[in-house]
């Protein structure tokens, strides 16, 4: 691993194309010089808030590159938490044996490099997803690899993890609406209007304890599975938090994933959709340690209530001025949130087993 390139690449372009990805590989020794000329040579790139290439060296090796898009830092998007916990990995076990191995560390220049996990032969990113939670040995792994970043990183210094912040919705509401196309402030607004969400979201924030490192941002597109470990990529949204947000994160997935699949969130006995009385023993009983059940409905909802936001981004002109958000696909989220409110006793009773 370079922890910085060792060549002269003050000079690159800060560009989003995807081609200071091979310059930054080349400097840092990944590609060699007559590689750049090589038609072999193969760059596939995505630009939102990141820049994101996977690059294909002409012998076949993979590795994606990342860095922020032009304007991403003025809108307070940066690679400083994903790079520290890389740079934890150094001395941290628990949290190396869960990422990919790190080509090049560059926090001068907010550039990221690691490996490639996926297919060589896939489409991607389109087809970068193919374990989903619903799988029982990806629940399994991913309990066992969370129960090791989070008991190996509690006495860790660490920047506030960015990923609890639609708790705070109800502090200020304007700020949460401002810069969002009008479908997605009408829906923020919606929320914080509903008593029922807008008093679930308090009482998350107030019982939110930070202790240690978490990933914040549980979903299937960012693990894979390799030599039967399991893999997280996308840390950026990490930081000092409760361990319980990240485990109510992969309940939520395990909730979204069936919806994603048709197969519907209808509750089960215990309160909580059928999927998750199926996942979750599995999950738990891998991650074994946990004080955390009385967070958990309050966290899944507020993780759930999070994902129907960024679906109603992705759909903002589907949102009427009456703010009916049928088309949006949230309908289900929404009816499974106020469900799981319903019956918050024999909901959270359910995870005594593991307490």
């Amino acid at each position: 691993m370079t922890l910085a390139p060792q060549r002269d690449v003050l000079a690159l372009a800060r560009v989003d194309d995807g081609s200071l990805a091979t310059r930054a590989l080349s400097a840092c020794g990944w590609l060699e010089k007559g590689d750049l000329q090589d038609p072999r040579l193969r760059v596939e790139t995505l630009s939102r808030f990141h820049v994101v290439s996977r690059v294909t060296a002409p012998d076949g090796r993979m590795a994606i590159v990342k860095y922020p898009a032009k304007g991403a830092a003025s809108g307070g998007r940066n690679l400083a938490r994903e790079l520290y916990v890389y740079r934890l990995a150094r001395w941290k076990p628990g949290i190396a044996s869960a990422l990919p191995r790190p080509i090049l560390l560059d926090e001068a220049r907010q550039i990221l490099a690691v490996e490639y996990l996926g297919h060589a032969g896939s489409e991607w990113p389109l087809h970068f997803a193919p374990y989903p939670i619903t799988l029982p040995a990806v629940a399994a792994r991913l309990g066992m690899a969370m129960a090791k970043w989070h008991g190996d990183t509690t006495e860790v210094s660490l920047l506030p993890s960015l990923s609890a912040g639609i708790l705070h919705l109800g502090n200020d509401t304007e700020t949460a609406t401002a810069d969002r196309a009008a479908g997605s402030a009408r829906f923020m607004r919606f929320l914080a209007d509903d008593t029922v969400f807008s008093q679930l979201l308090a009482e998350a924030q107030h019982l939110y304890r930070p202790s240690c490192l978490i990933h914040g941002d549980i979903r299937g597109d960012n693990w894979v599975l390799q030599d039967d470990e399991l893999k997280l990529i996308d840390w950026e949204m990490s930081g000092l938090g409760d361990p319980a947000w990240d485990i109510a994160g992969t309940l939520a997935e395990m909730v979204l994933q069936a919806i994603r699949d048709g197969i519907g969130a209808e509750p089960g006995m215990s309160g909580w959709p059928r999927t998750v009385e199926t996942l979750a023993p599995i999950f738990l009983n891998a991650y074994r340690q946990t004080d955390t059940c009385d967070r958990l409905v309050p966290f899944t909802a507020a993780r759930l209530l999070h994902v129907a936001s960024e679906w109603v981004d992705a759909a903002a002109p589907l949102v009427n001025e009456d703010s009916d958000f049928t088309e949006t696909g949230v309908m289900p989220i929404l009816t499974t949130v106020r469900i799981l409110c319903e019956k918050r006793t024999q909901a959270t009773d359910w995870f005594t087993p593991w307490t």
